[in-house]
């Protein structure tokens, strides 16, 4: 999982200096990159989302509530 951040992030930081240095190539080419791996973000969110949401309901059906859960 963090790996894709990892990947995003680095993919940024190549983007900025690519800018810096006006290398148009890579700058249109990193464009592609981070476009396509906001893709692969995006659905790891909505996944953990998804996770997170299942968890708490069940914790609610128990008789937590969100204090108790974000305390614990």
């Amino acid at each position: 999982m963090a790996i894709y951040y990892w990947n995003y992030i680095n993919t940024e930081f190549q983007l900025s200096l690519a800018i810096d240095e006006n290398d148009e190539e890579a700058v249109d080419t990193l464009m592609e990159t981070i476009d396509e791996q906001k893709k692969y973000l995006e659905l790891e969110n909505n996944l953990i989302t998804k996770l997170w949401d299942r968890a708490s309901r069940e914790l609610f059906e128990k008789g937590y509530n969100l204090d108790m859960i974000s305390e614990n």
